[in-house]
């Protein structure tokens, strides 16, 4: 297991890093254990079918480095980011 230099907790060093902005509503993303979310207009988070209720630093605290993925947490292509 990991101790995070940061912060001394035994998990994943990356989320330690400072929170970065939050990404524009609709934006699909995947947590470092594969989970994915979406960002609603009503300004929280929520995996596909939930309601949103996340906040991104705290999620990003629990569950991050999150990465940019497409709906459904399909893999991004270039076409899809244009």
């Amino acid at each position: 297991m990991t101790v995070c230099p940061a912060c001394g907790h035994a998990f994943h060093p990356k989320a330690c890093l400072p929170v970065p902005a939050e990404p524009p509503v609709g934006t699909w993303m995947r947590d470092r254990f594969g989970g994915v979310t979406r960002r609603h207009a009503s300004g929280g988070w929520a995996p596909p079918g939930c309601e949103p209720f996340g906040r991104w630093d705290a999620m990003w605290e629990a569950r991050g480095p999150y990465v940019e993925c497409g709906p459904w947490g399909a893999e991004l292509t270039e076409e899809a980011t244009k």
